[in-house]
């Protein structure tokens, strides 16, 4: 990818070339950018078909999965000139898009070609909406459990930004599970009630509140993630629907870690219950010789029960 910098606009040329993949390959653009598609040598004299994710009309949203085809044009009047031909698309939004192209007729299933636009984010703080550069960030992290009653929260995240730091990551702030991990999500849609105080419930609202003072009085600015696949096993939403979780049925390349899982399990409980004692095993294990006699048994017991070499086994078949 080439490119040149015309006032404050980037513009970049990205040559399209037949089975070239470039799905592992960064190209990362400000926001803002203009990327101007072109054919590469090998599909001079092919009639190609380009496809994006980036929304036509970036106030309509992005949508991961729904693509639209690209208008190529010339600025030459040779109609025959494949080197003048080009699609551009300005990128308003920040993200991750993908583009692929097929020869025309082609399967849209089997690409001739693809990859990946990386738009950097804007990220601004401080009462004049200052700029902060993506490489000048540094970020401390705090476990939201651990930051008590929102009453609280100022003072302990002003150390941050009284040593320097620049941003502030958050742990999920939504309820937690029994385990109280911090990734473990009971209700996406409820707050922690560890930052509610005697008589004062904390809301999103006062979060909210707090956060737009930090990146304005501070100039610190504040991130949290946004957990959808880490969840607690007593979530009412998988009560509710059981099948969305891995399982065996849904996901049967999961049953050999399952039958590990279960016999590691069982052979725990039988150590605690003190079954294993004549074999070296104590129900209390506190040494090496306890691990490497576990390790033995493991390797020269259970291996050959669970049989797990079968679930690689290919069978041959001569016709």
């Amino acid at each position: 990818m080439t490119g040149h910098h015309p006032l404050s606009i980037q513009v970049r040329v990205h040559h399209l070339n037949e089975n070239e993949n470039l799905e592992h390959t960064l190209f990362s653009i400000k926001k803002g950018s203009v990327i101007q598609f072109k054919l590469g040598s090998t599909l001079f004299g092919q009639s190609v078909k380009l496809f994006i994710n980036y929304p036509e009309n970036p106030t309509d949203g992005f949508k991961r999965l729904v693509y639209r085809e690209l208008k190529w044009r010339s600025d030459s009047l040779n109609k025959g000139d494949d080197t003048a031909l080009h699609c551009d698309v300005t990128f308003e939004l920040a993200g991750s898009f993908h583009y692929f192209f097929i020869p025309e007729g082609g399967d849209i299933l089997k690409p001739s070609g693809s990859g990946y636009i990386l738009v950097d984010p804007v990220l601004t703080y401080g009462p004049e909406n200052d700029v902060l550069p993506l490489d000048s960030i540094l970020c401390i992290t705090y476990l939201a459990k651990c930051l008590g009653s929102f009453e609280k929260w100022e003072e302990r995240l002003r150390t941050a930004k009284e040593v320097g730091y620049n941003m502030i990551h958050i742990t999920p702030i939504q309820q937690l599970g029994g385990s109280d991990s911090s990734y473990s999500l009971r209700n996406q849609l409820k707050l922690n009630p560890v930052f509610d105080s005697p008589g004062k419930k904390c809301t999103i609202n006062d979060i909210s509140t707090l956060v737009e003072k930090i990146r304005k009085e501070w100039k610190v600015i504040t991130v949290t993630d946004v957990v959808l696949n880490h969840t607690a096993n007593e979530s009412e939403w998988l009560l509710e629907h059981p099948e969305s979780t891995y399982n065996l049925v849904n996901s049967p390349h999961l049953r050999p870690a399952y039958l590990l899982d279960r016999t590691l399990w069982y052979f725990s409980l039988d150590i605690a219950a003190g079954k294993w004692a004549n074999s070296g095993i104590p129900a209390a294990v506190n040494n090496e010789d306890h691990l490497n006699a576990i390790r033995e048994t493991l390797k020269g017991y259970y291996k050959h029960q669970l049989k797990l070499h079968e679930f690689f086994c290919c069978i041959l078949t001569t016709f």
